[in-house]
């Protein structure tokens, strides 16, 4: 009985069939029913009719079998040099494995993006690990899995600022070193913050297929302030008009200072947490006194205040920005602000509400938990006015 065959020209492909069809072998029949072998197969995932199109499905797949061929028994000697030389004489872990489980995700990423794509080797005559993929896997990923992988191989790092943005439909950078202007391909992979726009400085890996540039998920995006810190960097490093071997081999230390700078943009964006002290005779007494105040509701979560205590949420003033919180507990009250500008508004405010019942120890930053859990004293009668520290005791600590 003769086998049906399907004009697989006319089939809407599944990523389950693209799948089957990518990895099928050559000489195998085509899975999804053309009745031919697959290399004489008119597939249009393995053998697009439009040259210029690369379907997303075949560049992921591409990228992907790049990662798996890193596991490959011939890169054991390579890889312990390139992670020091990537983190700057960090201990090998022993092998890829033992790296994914060692290290955080975001780390071994940009690692092996830059492994694969920059990290030439002496005894395959200098190509890198995507160029002898490109290479060595040619018969087996078809011609646009080909085109996706010889340019992936082309890749370079980039220093680019974002001219364009529309969520989800459009982006476009200028190359800082070479003054060029790319349309982006926002890839699936690639994530921003909501925050994300226009004046956005971009360090990472670029390379243009089916005339668009593709750039690597692992990178790193800095808004303006940050952006000008990663350029006069970049360009310490590198200099003005590198060429491709000079920026590739720059870009180890250029990530890590991209990334150090991303970290400390996040840390200085994080609320700096600071309290206010006081000591009370009687804190039933205080908790009455704010559960009866409407400008105080009782705080029901657990990021900033301890759920031992007695904790209120203290709204700010409409149009103002900021937190701020009270918490009673262990004879003291501690006002806790997200700003020191933010405490010394919020000082005499609230020390009007308690009146004579409360007295003033210190202003702190160590977290609200130790200052509940410390036994504080108030301070002698004598001190300077200058001095607002307190005669503190760590070792009367309350339970």
């Amino acid at each position: 009985m003769a086998t049906e065959t399907v004009d697989v020209t006319t089939v809407e492909f599944t990523p389950e069939m693209a799948t089957a069809c990518r990895r099928a072998g050559r000489n195998m029949p085509c899975p999804n029913g053309s009745g031919r072998k697959v290399k004489f197969c008119p597939c249009p995932v393995l053998h697009p009719t439009e040259a210029a199109t690369v379907p997303w499905e075949v560049e992921k797949t591409i990228n992907e079998d790049m990662a798996v061929f890193l596991l490959a028994p011939r890169f054991n000697d390579v890889l312990p040099g390139a992670w020091e030389r990537f983190t700057d004489g960090d201990t090998w872990p022993g092998s890829m494995q033992a790296l994914f489980t060692s290290k955080d995700q975001l780390t071994v990423s940009r690692f092996v993006d830059w492994f694969l794509r920059a990290y030439p080797m002496e005894r395959y005559h200098d190509r890198t690990p995507a160029a002898l993929f490109a290479q060595d896997r040619a018969d087996r990923i078809g011609p646009a899995g080909r085109r996706a992988a010889a340019a992936y191989a082309e890749s370079v790092p980039a220093l680019l600022e974002v001219t364009e943005y529309a969520a989800g439909e459009r982006l476009v950078a200028r190359e800082l070193l070479t003054g060029e202007t790319h349309t982006i391909f926002l890839s699936p992979e690639l994530e921003f913050k909501d925050e994300f726009g226009p004046g956005w400085v971009i360090w990472t890996f670029i390379y243009t297929l089916d005339g668009m540039a593709r750039l690597s998920a692992a990178g790193v995006a800095l808004p303006p302030a940050g952006g000008e810190q990663l350029i006069a960097a970049v360009r310490d490093a590198v200099g003005d008009k590198p060429e491709k071997a000079t920026l590739r081999d720059a870009f180890p230390a250029l990530i890590r200072r991209a990334a150090a700078i991303e970290k400390d943009q996040e840390e200085a964006e994080k609320p700096q947490w600071v309290h206010a002290v006081y000591t009370i005779a009687d804190p039933d007494e205080a908790v009455a006194l704010l559960t009866a105040d409407d400008d105080f509701t009782v705080y029901e979560g657990k990021e900033v205040l301890p759920r031992s205590a007695s904790p209120f949420s203290w709204p700010q003033p409409e149009g103002e920005s900021g937190e701020r919180f009270v918490a009673v507990g262990s004879g003291r009250v501690v006002l806790a602000a997200s700003s020191r500008d933010l405490l010394a508004a919020s000082r005499p405010a609230l020390e009007a509400k308690l009146g004579q019942r409360a007295s003033f120890v210190t202003e702190s930053e160590e977290p609200i938990v130790l200052l509940l859990r410390r036994s504080w004293q108030p301070k002698e009668k004598d001190q300077s006015a200058k001095s607002e520290a307190p005669v503190a005791e760590i070792a009367n600590e309350t339970t």
